[in-house]
């Protein structure tokens, strides 16, 4: 039995309308480091600016703790650790449009006369979208000789002001393949829960 056609098209607009509902995260993320043993040391997440410690930095502190053990670091607690990794985040407003359908009317003439014609637009949306650069930037030093081992950062924008929703695929983003290549700024694209 051959599927009619109605019942073929409705599958194939359900198909786009399912690909068209998968969403991704995508940042441009930047290394450097002289890293040449991956693993294997202890490490303490640090804030860059002592203005962000408190409840936010240390949930922050705790997403980039958990991708270290991923790769073989370990949490110092209180011992003195081999490695320090000094955090800092942002987020700044990049723009902002206005939100909403357009409509438009034109008065114009169709046939053998001669007509003049004229056509506006009119936004009818109440609101305005507002943009932000979200950013995170994080070196690993040695602990003992404060020497840098490894700077990196991860850079999007989009919508919302909201750092916490953001932050879990800055980071995400910047330990994609990590140390990765040193000097590279490369475009990482993640799938959003």
């Amino acid at each position: 039995m051959r599927p009619s056609r109605f019942a073929s098209l409705s599958l194939a607009a359900l198909v786009l309308l399912l690909a068209g509902c998968t969403r991704s995260f995508e940042a441009e993320v930047t290394r450097f480091h002289q890293i040449t043993r991956v693993g294997g040391q202890s490490a303490t997440v640090v804030a860059a600016d002592p203005r962000l410690e408190g409840l936010e930095f240390a949930s922050f502190a705790d997403i980039v703790g958990r991708h270290l053990e991923r790769y073989g670091y370990s949490a110092a607690g209180q011992a003195t650790p081999d490695l320090r990794v000094v955090m800092g985040y942002g987020l700044a407003e990049i723009g902002s449009e206005r939100s909403g359908p357009i409509v438009g009317i034109g008065v114009g003439h169709y046939g053998r006369h001669v007509g003049v014609s004229y056509s506006g637009l009119f936004n009818v949306g109440g609101g305005r979208r507002t943009y932000y650069s979200y950013r995170l930037d994080l070196v690993i030093e040695d602990a003992a000789t404060g020497q840098r081992i490894f700077e990196g950062r991860s850079v999007t924008s989009g919508q919302g002001g909201d750092m916490g929703a953001v932050m879990p695929y800055l980071v995400a983003a910047l330990f994609e393949n990590f140390p990765g290549n040193s000097g590279e700024t490369i475009r990482v694209e993640l799938p959003v829960d």
